[in-house]
């Protein structure tokens, strides 16, 4: 199964410190390799991270242990760069370097880094080998498997550019810094045709005769599952996956809780995992990945992008991703365990931790996005599930689901509220008649925990008193000849509804309602209009009307929603409300569409539409396309119109002579208006078409604001770095002010104001001086600007 990682939401959980990289600014070659380790102590979990520099230098970071980097020289190898290396948990480098850059000669050097923690900061070389390929190396990967066995295997694995493997995988007695040395014995195996660029080794967990072990193998266009024996031989073979035309770029073994793990790869399209038996989960983020780590809930991706670099991390268990930031100038991700470290370079190299917020952080965060689920497992996760932080978040999550209508799964998140939060602060929501089985289901939880009262004993068996009398009503509404009963019934259940005993029930109900606020009257509607509408629907509609007039209604499309199924009633109430209010002409198209229901139903005669047609406000485009809608044609009615029509013209032909400006167009007495047809119609028509041309402008200016506020969206998200601190064209320091262009030009205001004034074809434009192919380059302001520059090319 395939997720979308990109379209789960973002909720920053991780923050990027900056750590102090001051002792690293000695290193000033470029970094040809890197690795890091992550080991569990006493002390905690320490990460170690070697940076090979283009010098032949090798620097070791130790997190816990000493922040200054530990630099020595790779021995007999004064000139030549480390081309790969890789570090084991037990803190085994090992180093390979190219011989020759003729001939593909590869030197192995593995060395005991335990000497460097001591007092003599020495290196110990265990091991030095040479092998020869035919093509270059293009991946390392050293692991200790079976670790916790008193002789562990070590296994060292080797990629080539021609799909060949060179593979040593044996036992060892013992590796130390006095003296012991390590014996490697490479085998070379033939995995596929293209460059491989991944290999992870795996204890292979199924019950055997033989001791065997799982290694997985990526090349450029396909993934492998190779069974090794304890001798370091292929005893299976299979092929995972070979898409031919979507590559392979990075690989890792991930480290989930509770659950198997997986063999990683990240392609092209998105993440997969594997197993040794078939295909995992796959998770959708395209782009190169050129990092990957799967350490617990947390998928740590670097996406490579042609200007940066993207880091993002997803809680897989959540489905959240917890952070998303570009970066520039990054050159590696090292750590593990929970703890990374992103390592920059601009002029020095710079490091920066991504650290987990602490949970009550993530909580706060996770419940203003009302993501009550995710919060809960957040609790669980960090050892917070009995406490009454759960309590205070399965209150929130129930009055959340209160106000969406989903009553059953609110009140199943309060019973976990039980023994914590007052009970008050839930019955108080419950108390309304329709939320009866639901309060009786919360008390009735409430009595079996012991944490009752007197008074929640009685209200307990109250709410069977008012379900014995719902269901009372409810056999009495079934038969309607019993009438009387049900009205008695309404007035001992409320004493507005006594209102119906009376004669003038119209009346008494405005008296009632004299100093009633609108929304109490809504709310009162809301709740009997029903009632009230099936026993006397002309006392509701002569109500509300005497409402609307008095004033007291202001709002009338509420009380429609509430009778939305009777068109006549509502038809009349919004007729009534736009003849007493102004400014009410949105209200004429519910009325229009209300008429024509009613026309479709024989309850209204084309007559009186198109009698509401001739007094209404609305536009002819929008009649049409109502009237259209429900199939009624006005145009019979415009040829009955003839006579009328030729009134109107006589009647604009006295008019317009009275007009001296168009009369002077009548060049005698007997001309009339009709004969002005042609010219008319000819000016609508070019009316029209400058209308049209004016549409189209129209639409082409809101694209270029559409387009121009992608890219101001672009450079607000995509923070640009200046890095210039001379003037482009006086090559002077820069000083206030000064203008800084998108294309990493800079220059002083005065002198690129004075170059403006001696150009007056392009005095009132303002861009770049040097890449005058681009003419409007937004620019950022550093300090005042002068008026001529104009504000939308101006990044504020």
């Amino acid at each position: 199964f395939t997720m979308s990682v990109l379209e789960w939401k973002n909720v920053d959980q991780f923050d990027l410190i900056t750590v102090n990289s001051g002792t690293l600014q000695a290193i000033n070659a470029d970094i040809t390799s890197h690795c890091c380790n992550f080991n569990q102590s006493i002390s905690g979990t320490n990460t170690t991270t070697v940076l090979c520099d283009s010098n032949g230098f090798v620097h070791v970071i130790f997190e816990n242990d000493n922040p200054k980097p530990i630099s020595f020289k790779c021995h007999n190898n004064v000139k030549k760069s480390v081309k790969l290396s890789a570090l084991t948990t037990n803190h085994l480098l090992t180093l390979v370097t190219q011989e020759d850059n003729d001939i593909f000669s590869y030197c192995i050097q593995v060395y005991d880094l335990k000497s460097l923690t001591k007092k003599d900061k020495t290196t110990c070389c265990i091991s030095t080998t040479v092998i020869a390929s035919t093509s270059a190396a293009t991946f390392l990967q050293t692991a200790f498997i079976e670790s916790d066995n008193p002789i562990p295997v070590f296994a060292v694995g080797i990629g080539f550019e021609k799909g060949d493997l060179q593979l040593h995988l044996g036992k060892i007695a013992r590796v130390g810094g006095g003296g012991g040395g390590l014996l490697l014995n490479f085998r070379r195996h033939i995995i596929g045709i293209s460059s491989i660029n991944g290999i992870q080794f795996e204890g292979n967990t199924k019950q055997t005769d033989i001791k065997t072990y799982n290694m997985f193998v990526t090349c450029i266009d396909s993934i492998y599952c190779l069974t090794l024996n304890d001798k370091g031989s292929v005893e299976s073979k299979s092929v995972l996956d070979n898409k031919k035309n979507i590559y392979n770029h990075s690989c890792t073994i991930s480290q989930p809780i509770g659950s198997d793990s997986f063999f990683v790869a990240g392609r092209d399209d998105a993440i997969f995992c594997f197993t040794c038996d078939g295909r995992g989960p796959c998770y959708a983020i395209g782009g190169k990945k050129e990092f990957i780590s799967w350490i617990g809930h947390h998928l740590i991706v670097m996406v490579k992008t042609p200007f940066d670099s993207v880091v993002i991390c997803a809680d897989l268990e959540n489905k959240l991703i917890v952070f998303h930031k570009r970066i520039n100038n990054l050159i590696c991700i090292v750590g593990g365990n929970n703890s990374y470290y992103i390592i920059t370079k601009v002029e020095s190299l710079n490091i920066f931790r991504l650290q987990e917020q602490n949970t009550a952080n993530k909580v706060q965060i996770l419940l203003a996005n009302c993501m009550f689920d995710n919060t809960l497992r957040i609790l669980e996760r960090s050892g917070y599930a009995d406490s009454q932080n759960e309590s205070y978040v399965r209150l929130q999550y129930g009055n959340n689901l209160l106000t969406r209508g989903s009553l059953n799964r609110a009140v199943s998140e309060f019973e976990y509220t039980i023994g914590v939060v007052k009970p008050y602060d839930i019955i108080s929501k419950l108390l309304y008649s329709r939320h009866n089985n639901y309060l009786k289901h919360y008390l009735w939880m409430l009595l079996k925990s012991k944490h009752n009262s007197v008074e929640q004993n009685k209200l307990y068996e109250r709410c069977f008193h008012r379900e014995t009398l719902s269901l009372r009503i409810q056999q009495l509404w079934a038969c309607r000849s019993h009438i009387c009963d049900f009205q008695q019934i309404l007035v001992r259940a409320n004493t507005f509804l006594g209102l119906l005993n009376k004669k003038n029930c119209s009346e008494s109900m405005i008296s009632i309602f004299q100093d009633t606020e609108e929304k109490d009257i809504l709310h009162f509607f809301q709740e009997y209009g029903q009632e009230f509408l099936a026993i006397n629907s002309t006392m509701i509609l002569q109500t509300i009307k005497t409402l609307v007039l008095n004033q007291k209604i202001q709002d009338i499309l509420p009380f429609l929603i509430i009778f939305a199924e009777q068109n006549e009633i509502c038809a009349n109430l919004i007729s009534d409300f736009t003849n007493n209010h102004v400014n009410c002409d949105g209200l004429h198209y519910y009325t229009l569409l209300l008429y024509l229901s009613l026309w479709q139903n024989n309850k209204k005669t084309s007559q009186q539409i198109y009698k509401y047609l001739q007094q209404s406000p609305l536009r002819l485009n929008n009649i049409l396309i109502i009237c259209g809608a429900y199939c009624f044609d006005i145009e019979s009615e415009n040829q009955r119109n003839d006579n009328a029509d030729q009134e109107a013209l006589i009647f604009l032909d006295k008019n317009i002579r009275k007009n001296r400006n168009i009369s002077s167009l009548l060049p005698f007495p007997s001309t009339q208006v009709k004969y002005f047809r042609n010219f008319t119609v000819e000016k609508f028509v070019q009316n029209l078409k400058e209308a049209d041309d004016d549409c189209q402008t129209i639409e082409c200016l809101r694209d270029e604001i559409q387009t121009n506020k992608s890219s101001l969206s672009q450079y607000t998200f995509n923070p640009i770095e200046f890095r210039n601190s001379y003037c482009d064209i006086c090559r002077q320091s820069l000083h206030m002010p000064s203008v800084y262009f998108l294309c990493q030009h800079s220059f002083h205001i005065d002198c690129i104001f004075y170059n403006y004034n001696t150009k007056s074809s392009i005095k009132n434009e303002t861009f770049c001086l040097i890449c005058d192919k681009n003419k409007y380059n937004s620019i950022i302001n550093c300090d005042k600007i002068d008026n001529s520059i104009k504000p939308s090319d101006i990044i504020s």
